[in-house]
């Protein structure tokens, strides 16, 4: 085993079920700060651990399953940025970290909190993500609506976040399914209703 995959099996241990810093990794480990830096961005290539937000990581699913098994990390194996499971700056991410801390919002408050200028007509795709986390039970429409923009309008919804799994924002596959990165499950549409 090459001493960087030593490193990223040690980090994935130091992190163990919770959630863990950088500098916690640094003062916790006989590795240097750069070796760890560069064995955390590893972790997240190969989908093993998440970046929460900078300098903040947690065991993926399929970090704690490398762990329960007992596995060895193969040399050059790595998932794209892409095709991975979790990307820690994408909007969605940024939104549902929004939706964690708030726990009771509306498209507007959430677009704010978590669009940047980069971002395309958040609102409207805040709404489709929003829709789709209701239908599996994510989210849920309350009684009570917050004040629209027109005089005429009935309001705006107001959600409630109502299933919480953890760190990792949930993701649109298709047009029927949301994966949880934090369960490893995939939930289809008709089986949440």
């Amino acid at each position: 085993m090459a001493v960087n995959d030593s490193h990223q099996v040690a980090i994935l241990g130091a992190i163990g079920n919770g959630e863990t810093t950088l500098d916690a990794l640094v003062a916790h480990l006989p590795i240097k700060r750069a070796a760890i830096v560069h064995a955390t961005s590893k972790l997240v290539g190969r989908g093993l651990i998440v970046r929460i937000r900078p300098g903040h990581f947690a065991l993926a699913h399929e970090g704690k399953v490398f762990l329960a098994e007992g596995r060895a990390i193969k040399v050059g194996v790595t998932r794209s940025p892409r095709n991975g499971p979790y990307r820690h700056n994408s909007f969605t991410q940024r939104a549902w970290n929004a939706m964690r801390i708030r726990k009771r919002f509306t498209v507007p408050e959430i677009a704010m909190l978590a669009a940047l200028e980069t971002d395309k007509a958040p609102e409207d795709r805040l709404s489709i993500f929003f829709r789709r986390l209701a239908d599996v039970g994510y989210l849920s429409e309350r009684a009570e609506r917050a004040p629209g923009v027109s005089p005429l309008s009935r309001g705006r919804i107001v959600w409630t976040l109502t299933k919480d799994t953890g760190p990792v924002a949930p993701s649109v596959i298709g047009r029927i399914n949301i994966r949880d990165h934090n369960t490893g499950e995939d939930i289809r549409r008709e089986a949440a209703s």
